[in-house]
């Protein structure tokens, strides 16, 4: 499946000039990846919050590079529209376990993408979790969070703003499932010392008996 749904040229007026999709006739002047980079003097890279798609109908986050003729105004952008899913697709349940998240949001507090087990969402505000307002003074951490404002699972958590973008990338691990493997070992030793303890015992009676 292709990582984009649509790309597209669209003109200093907002008109979608060629696509690689169908389009027939949609202006993007009103759209934000459309206006910032109109603004913009710089070829930095926007990753917009989710929108409607006017030419599928689907949920999709634009990306959009301004295009900028030879004496520096503006002359549209290219815009290429991504599933919200796909930002989340590479979740793997055996690395993060059952209940392991990862989220990508943007600075500016809107999530872009986020899956917990096999559950995705998308555009919810990020404002009131702890690692997004952990990251406005520390650009990278680790810590253990208790999941109050998300579903109350405490997991290790670990966030990073992406270098060069306006992105958090957070991966975390449900508590229990990280313990897991700890607790299995303490209750292999726990079976192994019991079998010793017997084996003990035993040994003791037989050597008692021989008396």
């Amino acid at each position: 499946e292709a990582m984009f749904n649509i790309i597209s040229v669209v003109d200093e007026r907002g008109e979608i000039v060629s696509s690689s999709q169908a389009t027939g006739r949609v202006n993007y002047a009103d759209r934000d990846f459309f206006r910032l980079q109109r603004e913009r003097r710089t070829d930095a890279l926007f990753v917009s919050p989710p929108v409607l798609g006017r030419v599928s109908g689907r949920w999709q986050v634009p990306m959009s590079l301004r295009i900028t003729r030879a004496d520096g105004s503006f002359a549209g952008v290219v815009v290429m529209s991504v599933d919200p899913g796909n930002f989340t697709a590479f979740y793997s349940e055996a690395d993060l376990g059952a209940q392991g998240l990862l989220e990508l949001t943007g600075l500016d507090g809107v999530v872009r993408g986020r899956k917990i087990g096999q559950e995705s969402r998308f555009g919810m505000d990020a404002i009131r979790l702890p690692w997004f307002q952990q990251q406005a003074t520390q650009a990278r951490g680790a810590f253990v969070d208790d999941g109050q404002e998300i579903d109350g699972v405490a997991r290790v958590l670990g966030y990073r703003r992406m270098d060069g973008y306006p992105l958090l990338v957070t991966v975390g691990t449900a508590v229990e499932d990280a313990l897991a493997p700890v607790r299995q070992r303490h209750t292999r030793y726990r079976v192994w010392m019991s079998g010793i303890s017997v084996l003990l015992l035993v040994l003791v009676g037989v050597s008692l008996r021989r008396r």
